[in-house]
């Protein structure tokens, strides 16, 4: 029988335990509120500025992974694991790093097709430029620590569905060893764009002009748990690294290459401590839903709470219509420009026409093109809305989970890749800039029609409704 209990669960996500009881939490996915199912209270957590960082437990025994070496050097006809092994057990420090992928991919490509003359039976020939553009989101994991031999260069996509704790010295069990990171953030900037780099380095000759780049890049520390085995057959030497999670053989290795040393003076590395705060109205003490969301309007006593550090909103508009009992209201963020920015800004944003505000969508996308397109559709028709102030939201309001900071940086972003469409390229950077001198959070009500959500004012805009 498939409990609720024993389901097994997909994604990243963290156990913290519960201020109020004591007990056991986990937060997934979005890292943000979590409601208590032993003493009932709610609890959001306070991401830091600097990056945090997380601790995946071993649960591989060491007899497990002797079991797996043994099984293994059986398959490949290699000798079983002497029982005068050496054993290491190590928390190794891999950087994860999640950003926003810029590419630009424009080439010549020939075509060749038969000519209308049936007589001679002849083909003609014609070159056709393809241009490609495109934002997608990017997650990589890198060394953070001295080069180990045999220990992987990444965990790879694993990064995503890891469970985690926060890393504090008395998880690492009494015969682990943590080891030091030896590259800082600010080193792994300039190795991420080396890394990126190297993605986007294809033949020049068959690709054309070819652009890769990082944007709004996010970082944490993971400490992945591995056991390396070595030992000595007939005076052959033997190093096995086994995976402490899974149990899987990483590396078999026959002869070590030290190509890494510890630097004279290791980095000064604070982690970014991660708080927990009581989930509540700032005003009543009211527990605050606890989906994930950076604005609300207590049900109690009607005050506007904004949680994003650094912003202060004073009301929040709505298009102003009469709701329909289908209708969703979805939450954007309005930027309005200086003149002279709109005047650089309009003919690169899709055409904004007389539009002097960007508005982008406060909620989170993982298909950055998609959500540029949303982003110009709704710029465009900001003119055309009018708007009421609102003092509550029920069950037709989404949630507002994009932070401001970001959506400014989208739509530097937007701008950049629309600049690329009419082939300016980096010409004008100047034009990606701008300061908004005024900020607005406003919900817009769209209705679902077929696949699409339509906006129920103009039946004008419309979305993917895979988007919300």
């Amino acid at each position: 029988m498939v409990t609720k209990a024993n389901i097994e669960k997909e994604g990243f996500f963290i156990e913290i335990t519960c201020p109020g009881c004591g007990g056991n939490l986990e937060l997934q996915d979005n890292f943000f509120a979590v409601e208590c199912s032993h003493c009932s209270s709610r609890h959001r957590l306070v991401m830091p500025n600097s990056p945090p960082a997380f601790l995946t437990k071993a649960k591989v025994t060491t007899r497990e992974a002797r079991f797996a070496i043994d099984r293994y050097a059986k398959k490949h006809n290699l000798p079983l694991s002497s029982s005068d092994f050496q054993l290491k057990k190590v928390y190794y420090p891999y950087w994860k790093i999640d950003a926003v992928l810029f590419r630009y991919r424009k080439r010549v490509e020939k075509r060749v097709v038969m000519s209308d003359d049936y007589d001679t039976n002849s083909e003609i020939s014609y070159d056709t430029e393809k241009t490609e553009i495109s934002l997608s989101p990017y997650t990589t994991t890198l060394l953070a620590g001295v080069r180990f031999e045999g220990l992987p260069e990444s965990i790879g996509l694993r990064s995503n569905y890891l469970k985690l704790n926060i890393f504090a010295d008395h998880l690492v069990e009494d015969d682990f060893d943590s080891l030091p990171v030896a590259k800082s953030w600010e080193t792994m900037r300039s190795s991420l764009m080396s890394h990126i780099g190297s993605i986007g380095s294809y033949d020049s000759n068959h690709f054309g002009a070819n652009k890769t780049e990082v944007f709004c890049p996010k970082a944490s520390l993971i400490y992945f748990p591995f056991m390396v085995f070595d030992f000595y057959d007939d005076d052959n030497f033997h190093r096995y690294v086994v995976d402490a999670v899974t149990g899987r053989i990483l590396s078999n290795i026959t002869e070590l290459n030290i190509t890494g040393e510890y630097p004279d003076q290791m980095p000064d590395i604070k982690f970014g401590e991660i708080k927990i705060e009581q989930h509540r109205c700032g005003n009543c003490g009211e527990d605050l839903p606890a989906d994930e969301s950076l604005v609300y309007i207590c049900k109690n006593c009607q005050v506007l709470t904004d949680l994003e550090p650094g912003v202060a909103i004073d009301t929040i508009s709505a298009v102003d219509i009469e709701l329909n009992p289908d209708d969703i209201m979805v939450p954007f963020w309005s930027l309005k420009l200086h003149r002279e920015d709109a005047k650089r800004i309009q003919p690169f944003f899709g055409g904004m026409f007389h539009s002097d505000h960007i508005v982008i969508p406060a909620f989170k996308v993982s298909n950055f093109d998609a959500m540029s397109k949303l982003a110009k559709r709704v710029s465009s028709a900001y003119p055309k809305f009018k708007f009421r102030e609102i003092s509550d939201m029920d069950n037709q309001f989404r949630n507002v989970n994009l932070p401001l900071t970001e959506a400014i940086l989208l739509a530097s972003l937007f701008i950049h890749k629309d600049k690329y469409v009419k082939g300016l390229g980096n010409k004008d950077t100047k034009s990606e800039t701008f300061v908004p001198t005024e900020i607005s959070l406003f919900y817009a009500p769209f209705h679902l029609e077929s696949y699409f959500y339509v906006d129920s004012y103009l039946n004008a805009v419309t979305f993917e409704k895979k988007l919300v």
